[in-house]
């Protein structure tokens, strides 16, 4: 069946949601770069259209990284090591890691689901074709 979904797609449009997730972050105007070129991938190969969701746990797992960065917040924190001392900023971390934590989970659910669903398809096209 063409366009069937993979854990192989899954993983590489993942890896796209992470870099582009860092993008959105650092360097906003290189996303629209990276987007086009997912869009190419997509267009490319449907097969990994169908498993774009991962592009979604992939900034899910930004927003994981940003929670785990921010871990000592909300507020700021003063440190003194030997003759250094300085104090930083943090943000909360518990919105970071709540959206976080969703994204991942709806996608890979979202994910198992549509490989189920594709899985039962092609065996029900396999039954009703006899010999």
């Amino acid at each position: 069946m063409a366009g069937r979904p993979s854990w192989g797609a899954f993983a590489v449009w993942t890896v796209i949601g992470v870099v582009c997730g860092f993008g959105l972050v650092v360097f906003p105007s290189v996303v629209f770069l990276l987007l086009v070129g997912a869009l190419v991938v997509a267009i490319v190969r449907p097969a990994w259209f169908r498993s774009g969701v991962g592009a979604f746990a992939g900034v899910g797992l930004v927003s994981l990284y940003i929670a785990f960065v921010q871990r000592q917040g909300p507020g700021t924190v003063c440190w003194q090591r030997g003759t250094e001392a300085g104090c930083d900023e943090y943000l909360d971390p518990k919105p970071w890691l709540l959206a976080g934590l969703a994204m991942v989970v709806v996608a890979v659910v979202v994910h198992v689901r549509q490989v189920r669903r594709d899985r039962l398809l092609q065996e029900g096209s396999r039954d009703s074709v006899s010999p």
